[in-house]
């Protein structure tokens, strides 16, 4: 079952899976709503360190970052760097790149995308992150949807 998510609405703040066809429909809706859109490509990414320098990289994080998940949990509970905006939008493509890498990366990188978009709801702050697979059904027969609750995003 698929459900419209709201970008305007903090209280849909998460993670989710979508196909790469979606990403342009995303970005078009994000900006609309004032928020600030980053994209992050992923193709070709093969481990970890990758992950985090692309990351870093796409959403500017400060000098200091200490390229590790808790780091980069940290800054994406903060972004004070970045201009002022209505929300945040992060659009990882070819994230299925890294699934064939590291699958254990792709559900580190899932979680923690999903808890710091979620930590945004207190202040009100739409935060969303979406990850393209190319292809959605392997990505629900292995349950790769438990960012986002299990239900995967329909653009409205």
């Amino acid at each position: 079952m698929s459900r419209t998510i709201d970008l305007a609405d903090a209280q849909q703040n998460a993670a989710y899976i979508v196909g790469e066809t979606d990403l342009d429909t995303l970005d078009a809706a994000a900006h609309e709503e004032g928020h600030l859109v980053r994209r992050i490509s992923l193709a070709g990414c093969r481990d970890k360190n990758d992950l985090l320098q692309r990351i870093a990289k796409a959403l500017a994080f400060p000098k200091t970052f200490g390229s590790n998940w808790d780091a980069l949990a940290d800054c994406l509970g903060d972004l004070e760097w970045l201009p002022h905006a209505g929300g945040y939008v992060w659009l990882l493509d070819h994230a299925g790149d890294l699934r064939d890498a590291s699958e254990r990366d792709l559900d580190m990188l899932c979680d923690i995308l999903d808890d710091a978009c979620k930590r945004w709801q207190d202040s009100g702050t739409p935060c969303f992150a979406f990850l393209a697979l190319s292809d959605l059904g392997e990505a629900i027969q292995h349950g790769w949807f438990r960012a986002s609750s299990g239900k995967p995003y329909q653009p409205r």
